[in-house]
C-alpha cells in the first residue's frame, strides 16, 4: 500500500496527546517520587557510570540482570546530563509509547476488520490499564520485560527473525525471570513448527 505520511501523522498526534494526558494526569506523583523497591533501584541507578559498561557486574541494579535498562540509562544520562530519576522516567514513558505502538501493530495484524481509530483506542486502553500505567511511575524491571514479550509477539506476527532476536535480548536482559520467559517462548516456537 505504501507509506502514507498523513495517516502516520494523525496516529502520531493521537498517541502523543494520549501520552501527554498520561503524564499530566499524574503530575502529583512527582511530589512523592519513588518508594520501596523503586528507591532501591534508583539508588543503584545513581551508582551507574559510563565506566560500568566495561564491567558486566557494574550494570546490575539491585542484584538483578538489568543490562538493557542500565545501558539505556547510562547512555541517556551521559548525553543529556540530567538527573537519573528523570532519565528513568523518560525511559518508562518511551517504553509505554513503544508498547502502545506494538499493541496497535498487533491489532492491525489480528483485528483487520477494526478501523484504525478503534485499534488506537484499544492501544490507549492497554496503555492506561492498571498494570502498564502503574509501571510508568515506578522503577521496576517488569516494564522492560513486558516490552520484550510484546516485541516477541510482534516478531512472531511479522515472522521477523531479527526482531525475534532483539526481543529475546531485551527480555533476557531485563530480569532473571525474563530468561525463563524467553526459554518458554522459544519452546512454543519450536512446538509450533
Amino acid at each position: 500500500k505504501g507509506f502514507e505520511f498523513a495517516r502516520f501523522k494523525k496516529k502520531t498526534v493521537f498517541v502523543v496527546i494520549c501520552l501527554l494526558i498520561s503524564v499530566l494526569s499524574n503530575v502529583g506523583i512527582f511530589k512523592t517520587w519513588f518508594r520501596w523497591d523503586s528507591y532501591i533501584y534508583l539508588f543503584d541507578f545513581y551508582k551507574l557510570s559510563p565506566l560500568s559498561v566495561f564491567q558486566i557486574v557494574g550494570l546490575r541494579v539491585a542484584q538483578h540482570i538489568t543490562f538493557t535498562y542500565s545501558l539505556f540509562a547510562i547512555l541517556i544520562q551521559s548525553l543529556l546530563h540530567i538527573d537519573m530519576a528523570y532519565v528513568v522516567l523518560g525511559i518508562n514513558v518511551a517504553i509505554m509509547f513503544g508498547e502502545m505502538l506494538i499493541c496497535n501493530a498487533l491489532l492491525e495484524k489480528y483485528a483487520k476488520n477494526a478501523n484504525e481509530y478503534l485499534r488506537m483506542i484499544f492501544s490507549v486502553v492497554f496503555a492506561f490499564s492498571p498494570y502498564v500505567f502503574g509501571l510508568l511511575y515506578t522503577i521496576n524491571l517488569e516494564q522492560v520485560m513486558l516490552f520484550g514479550v510484546l516485541l516477541f509477539f510482534l516478531a512472531e506476527a511479522k515472522d521477523d527473525v531479527y526482531l525475534l532476536v532483539l526481543s529475546a535480548f531485551i527480555t533476557c536482559n531485563s530480569k532473571e525471570t525474563g530468561t525463563v520467559l524467553v526459554i518458554c517462548m522459544m519452546g512454543a516456537l519450536v512446538v509450533k513448527q
